[in-house]
This record gives structure tokens, sequence and C-alpha cells, in this order.
């Protein structure tokens, strides 16, 4: 291997060391060559209703955070969302460092980006977390809600992980750019996994500023692998990467979460309220190939979630890098452009 990068990352004050390597690529040429607009720091483009699933949640506090609907009574977050306190809710190794859950009942969900005038879906009915009194390694909690939210389908969560050297594709609110005052919906597409720990794992900064309980999809099985819990202090700059909670390390606080209280499927938390899911088994049939802007058109590489516009064969579009290790998505082929960076093109 040649060309490495090295990091250093932080967890909580362990540091990890990251290689990031790019070996030689056997690609095609085109007759004409392929022009390539890239952007490193381009971090985050609307999502443009890509994932539904994706969800926000209100707090008495205020705040607004990221989620993602695991059934239409379930929703998967960052614990630090969910706590009566924030200020206790740091890396400190301290048995006072992970406030009490909320009220659930003050936990609101919406479907879409919250404004002031947006109406929540549903209510929090019961809130799971971690018994262990550290928020990072640990920055997990699971919201059974009072009453289903319908129309939407469910993303599944992934048993096994995401290992380093993998790709995810990221989702959740967030400001755009530093300059941003609004929030918004945004992707960010094939995003390096840069190491990987026992119950987290780092990536290439997702979005610039967002919301801890943003979601990590895996690139290829679509499933979710992981939730936003803390970031880099800059947008763009170098070296900047988000910490992300790996759902398979919880991944039976989520079966608990998707089992809560089965007796109640008929009557609801209180007796008398909605059917539940109570745990329906989500079959990973259902799973939809996972959605990207790859080959949507594009003016600029501001259009694109992974930061890249080629022109190609007279055709301007969304891209994406692509290696021996990394192969292009179907209809698409590897050729090195303009340049010497191997992009993907239609085929």
């Amino acid at each position: 291997m040649s060309d490495r990068l090295r990091f250093t990352l932080t967890f909580c004050g362990v540091a990890f060391l990251v290689l990031a390597s790019c070996s030689g690529v056997s690609t095609t040429t085109l007759t004409d060559p392929v022009v390539v607009a890239f952007a490193a720091d381009v971090v985050g483009v609307p999502d443009r209703g890509l994932d539904p699933s994706v969800v926000a949640i209100g707090n008495a506090r205020g705040e607004v955070c990221s989620g993602v609907l695991l059934a239409s009574d379930v929703v998967l977050t960052a614990r630090r969302c969910v706590t009566r306190d924030p200020s206790l809710d740091t890396c400190l190794p301290s048995e006072l460092s992970v406030s009490p859950a909320a009220d659930p009942s003050s936990l609101h969900v919406y479907t879409g980006v919250p404004t002031p005038s947006s109406i929540w879906v549903s209510t929090g009915a019961a809130v799971l977390t971690s018994n262990d009194n550290l928020v990072c390694g640990a920055d997990i909690a699971l919201v059974v809600l009072e009453w289903p939210v319908d129309g939407i389908v469910p993303a599944l969560v992934s048993g096994s992980g995401v290992p380093a050297g993998e790709y995810v594709r990221t989702v959740g609110l967030g400001l755009g750019s530093s300059a941003a005052t609004v929030d918004t919906e945004l992707l960010r597409e094939h995003v390096p996994v840069l190491d990987v720990s026992v119950s987290e794992f780092a990536v290439g900064e997702s979005t610039c500023i967002a919301m801890p309980g943003s979601v990590a999809f895996d690139e290829v099985t679509g499933e979710v692998v992981g939730v936003l819990s803390r970031w880099g202090s800059l947008c763009g700059g170098t070296g900047q990467f988000d910490v992300f909670t790996r759902t398979d390390a919880f991944y039976g606080l989520v079966q608990d979460a998707l089992a809560w209280a089965p007796a109640l499927a008929v009557g609801g938390l209180d007796g008398g309220g909605p059917t539940r899911d109570a745990g329906r088994a989500h079959d990973a049939g259902r799973a939809k190939k996972p959605p990207t802007d790859v080959g949507a058109a594009c003016e600029s590489v501001t259009d694109c979630a992974t930061g890249l516009c080629v022109t190609a064969e007279s055709s301007q579009y969304c891209s994406r890098t692509c290696a021996p290790d990394d192969p292009c998505p179907t209809d698409f082929k590897c050729v090195i452009a303009q340049g010497g960076m191997s992009v993907c093109v239609t085929s």
C-alpha cells in the first residue's frame, strides 16, 4: 500500500491510530476526458426526502435531535437527546456523567424539520438506555412511542456493524455551513469509516454542524449501523471527524425496544391506546436498495452528497470516487478522469 494518510482520533481520551490507504486503481478510459469538480469540504446537502425513516425529536429543553424509526412506534436516537440535564452528559469518567432519562411524554417526534408551526406526530411513552454510566461509548437510546407513526417504512438495524475501510451514508438534522442559521435534513454519501472501537466508530466529517442522533446507514445494505454522538469543531476543517455509537454493540437493547411490553399489543400502553408493533419481526427482504444521488444532475459540487460532480460524454451529474476494493454502483463504471482521479461514470 502507498500514500498512507495518518489520522489520530480520540474516543473519550483514548487515542486510536487510523491508516487510510490509496492503492492502484484498475479502470477504463473514455474517448473524451471526464472532467471532475470536487470539494472535500462539502459537508452535507439537503436529503430531498430520500430517507423518510429519519425523524426529528424535540425535548423539554427546546433542543431538536435526529432519530430513525425502527418500527412505527420505536425511534432510535442519541442518549444525550433524551436526558434531563445535558450538563452531566460528558465523556468524563464519573458516576454522574449521565443524567437520568427525561419524562418520556416531554419527547415529541416530527416527521420533517420542525418549525414553530410544526405539529408533532407522536410523543414518548418509555425510554430505554444502556446501564453504562458513561455517555461516550453508550450514547444511544430508544424511545417507545405512545402511538405509531403511520405511512413510513421503518429502517432495519445491522446486527454486525461496519468495519474500518467501508463506507456509510449519513442523514440527520444539521446546518449546511458555518454561516447557516436554519436546520436542514442533510445527506452525506460515501463517507469513509476511519476507525472502529468496541462501541463506537469514527468517520470523515459527515455534516457541518449536525444534531446528535443523526443516522449512519451501511452504504451497501442500507441498514442502520450508528447514531451520531459527537463531532469535530470546524466545518470543512482539516482532519475533522464525527463519532457514531455502534448500534450492533447495543443490538440487545434494540431488540428489547422492538419487543417492548408484548402484552400491550392489543390495548396500548394505557390499556386503551392504539395497537403496538410489539416486536413484530421486520423481514430483511423488505429492505430497499440504499438510495443515492450518484447520477443525479448537478450544476456544482454543492449539489452532490459526495461533493463530486463530473462532466462526461456531454452530461453533468453527481458521482463519487472508486477503487478495486470500492466498486461503482450498478450501471456505473470506474474511469480515470482528467487530473488522475478515479470516478464513477454511467456505463
